[in-house]
């Protein structure tokens, strides 16, 4: 009696969900220094696809953009199709696999694709003289050390404010006592933020309440949510303010500032007051 042994084939998916939930919508990363890639494709004879955004079709197919390597190590960004990659078999190109160990590469500001330790850099928003810009921070196992707060906001102690259940903002606890430094109000998904000093760097927060870098699409929703006004400039003397012997307008203003914040976490206006 014969036996029919059938051999299974496996065959690679070139895309999966979790791949397709994580690809950045086309143009947000245009002004990410350091541009993470989210797949590599490759064949055996050095031809490579490293995707860096895309986005699902009507008729069910994936668009990509990305970076484009020949086996020549000619490179050129452009546009194209899942359905293409899954088409390509020959004896030249042979058929395109999925680099399953491309999580922690990134294309440089050079166009070169370098390999991340993902432990000691992480992304975040920092707001000041120059406006908004994306920063890399290094960390330590994850975990944001102070002196990179330290260095990031030019100062010596931080303050922390929660933005929603995802994001926090991090701003110098004392700038409102450094004379020329500026005092900005900022409005974020429709909260107003009053009278916050200097510079700010925004992060992502995980369940713990740990900061953590920030994703494409929390900075993509960061630049359209979030908005400046009402910034003025600290003046109180050629000397820094003494925080125990404040005098003048910027007293005035701290005092307005502190009395606003007391009475609103009490439920109270000034016409609830004796005085």
């Amino acid at each position: 009696m014969s036996k029919t042994i059938e051999k299974e084939v496996y065959i690679m998916k070139l895309m999966t969900r979790g791949i397709l939930e994580k690809l950045p919508k086309f143009g947000m990363t245009s002004d990410i220094e350091l541009k993470p890639i989210i797949v590599k494709y490759f064949t055996l004879t050095n031809w490579n696809w490293y995707v860096l955004e895309g986005e699902k079709q009507e008729n069910g197919d994936i668009l990509f953009y990305g970076l484009l390597v020949d086996f020549h190590e000619n490179r050129k960004y452009d546009y194209f199709l899942l359905s293409e990659l899954e088409s390509i078999e020959s004896p030249r190109f042979c058929k395109v696999e999925r680099d399953l160990f491309s999580s922690d590469l990134a294309i440089n500001k050079d166009g070169l694709v370098i390999k991340l330790d993902k432990k000691t850099q992480i992304q975040g928003i920092l707001i000041g003289d120059q406006g908004l810009e994306v920063v890399n921070i290094n960390t330590t196992d994850g975990k944001i050390g102070l002196k990179e707060f330290y260095h990031l906001l030019d100062c010596e102690v931080v303050e922390h404010l929660s933005l929603n259940d995802e994001l926090g903002m991090w701003f110098d606890e004392m700038g409102l006592f450094k004379n020329g430094n500026f005092i900005q109000s900022y409005t974020f998904d429709g909260e107003e933020l009053s009278q916050i000093p200097g510079k700010i760097l925004i992060l992502a927060e995980n369940d713990m309440g740990e900061s953590i870098g920030l994703t494409e699409v929390q900075i993509s929703y960061i630049r359209n949510n979030l908005s400046a006004f009402g910034r003025n400039v600290i003046e109180h003397g050629d000397e820094e303010a003494d925080p125990g012997n404040l005098s003048g307008n910027f007293a005035s203003l701290l005092t307005e500032e502190l009395r606003k914040v007391t009475l609103e976490d009490l439920g109270l206006s000034d016409d609830d007051l004796p005085f």
